[in-house]
């Protein structure tokens, strides 16, 4: 039994079905003028007619939209992250005498004290430990004072 291969039996069927991509003259039409003499130009180095560029081929045009889409993706983080700057501002700004606070190395304490750029954390009522941290590595307010609610309610 002889094993026969089918791709080349297919090859001629396949070549004939493939056409050239639109817009490119091969010359395998079979154009002539009334001359007898074949209307096809000789193709160039890139596959243009003649050695001419084809019109539309600038490269600046094909990634005028990935370029439009990279600038677009940048503006919309910045945008991002200057309102997530702004949210942790407000969030540090508001952060008051007695709140319950977590930093972001996972500490949770209550604030003691407030200075110009670090909080004061009582960690341990027993013991009466107390952390100096940055302002910055306030990771967020867990519990807000009384003091806070209800001086909220007596504007109401």
């Amino acid at each position: 039994m002889t094993h026969h291969s089918i791709t080349p039996t297919l090859a001629p069927f396949i070549a004939q079905q493939a056409s050239p991509p639109s817009g490119i003259d091969t010359g395998a039409a079979g154009n002539t003028s009334s001359t007898g003499q074949s209307g096809a130009q000789p193709l160039g180095p890139n596959g243009g007619a003649g050695g001419t560029a084809q019109p539309g081929s600038n490269p600046l045009i094909l990634f005028a939209p990935l370029l439009l889409l990279f600038v677009v993706m940048i503006f919309m983080s910045s945008r991002a992250q200057k309102k997530q700057k702004r949210q942790q501002q407000q969030m540090i700004d508001s952060i008051g005498r007695h709140d319950r606070v977590e930093t972001i190395g996972g500490i949770i304490g209550t604030v003691a004290e407030m200075r110009d750029t670090e909080i004061v954390i009582k960690v341990d009522e027993s013991t009466n430990t107390k952390i100096h941290v940055s302002k910055s590595a306030i990771k967020g307010v867990l519990k807000q004072s009384r003091r806070d609610n209800a001086s909220a309610s007596n504007d109401a």
